[in-house]
């Protein structure tokens, strides 16, 4: 049952981005990550076998609420809100811990799963798709983390940019009586200079 709303809900955001293709610049990346989850789900159901690994496949899934989040404050010209900002952090540590923290567990978990007898008993389109699909979507979701990684620190950039030029601006003055004689830049290098040469 878990696995037909979950094939349902990839279904209905498949339809949807297809809908809001001109919103989406990377709609390819969406339409691999939807294809390979759906044929996944479909054959893990079908066959009734694997259905363990596809759960674990699944946790990633639990960072796209923060990443809708982000969408919809975007659509909302809300990128500058405290709000949005919040909800960046979220999406990127939502991301880390269910989409690339899981990788590990992913893969272990198969290398186990296919060293049982129960993975005899699979049909060969069920274990190239787990193969194809855990590959497809480790680099996906690499790929989205290493961009909401660039973003957050481009932020940070930004944000650190803002704040050097509003405390220069609030620094220099056009009164030149709020500049006392040490404050005078030629002193202050003077100053700096023998200090150095101690």
């Amino acid at each position: 049952m878990a696995l037909k709303s979950c094939f349902g809900y990839f279904m209905s955001d498949a339809i949807l981005i297809f809908r809001l293709r001109n919103y989406y610049p990377q709609i390819s990346d969406f339409y691999v990550h939807h294809s390979v989850s759906l044929v996944a789900f479909f054959l893990v159901d079908a066959n009734q076998a694997c259905s363990y690994i596809c759960t674990i496949r699944l946790l990633s899934e639990a960072s796209t609420p923060f990443v809708n989040g982000r969408w919809i404050l975007l659509q909302l010209e809300l990128r500058d809100s405290l709000l949005y900002n919040f909800n960046r952090h979220l999406t990127y540590y939502a991301f880390l811990l269910f989409r690339i923290a899981t990788i590990p567990f992913y893969w272990s978990i198969s290398a186990y799963y296919f060293q049982t007898s129960q993975f005899g008993r699979c049909s060969w389109s069920l274990i190239v798709i787990l193969f194809v699909s855990g590959i497809a979507l480790d680099l996906l979701n690499v790929q989205w983390f290493s961009r909401l990684k660039e973003g957050v620190k481009q932020r940070k950039k930004q944000k650190k940019l803002e704040k050097e030029i509003k405390e220069e601006n609030f620094r220099r003055s056009e009164d030149p009586t709020e500049e006392g004689v040490f404050g005078c830049p030629r002193l202050a290098n003077l100053f700096s200079f023998s200090a150095k040469e101690e």
